[in-house]
C-alpha cells in the first residue's frame, strides 16, 4: 500500500503477540502526516479494494481507531 499511496508515512502490521487475552488476531498501523492525508488513504480506490474485496469477506470483526498526537 505504501508504494500506492504517497501519503503513508508509516505502514506496519502483525500478528498478536498473545500476551493479552481477547485481544484482537492482526493489527494494521499507518501513519500520516495529517488527517487530509488519512482521509486520502481512506477513500484511496487502492485502499478501499484491499479493505472492501480482500480483508473484509474473511473478517468476523473489525477494530478502528483513529488518533491526533
Amino acid at each position: 500500500m505504501p508504494g500506492l499511496i504517497p501519503e503513508i508515512r508509516e505502514y506496519v502490521m502483525g500478528t498478536d503477540a498473545g500476551v493479552s487475552p481477547g485481544a484482537y488476531d492482526f493489527v494494521v498501523v499507518a501513519d500520516f502526516a495529517d488527517l487530509d492525508a488519512f482521509r486520502v488513504y481512506r477513500d484511496h480506490p487502492a485502499h478501499r479494494t484491499v479493505a472492501d474485496d480482500l480483508i473484509a469477506p474473511i473478517t468476523a470483526e473489525r477494530a478502528v481507531v483513529q488518533h491526533e498526537r
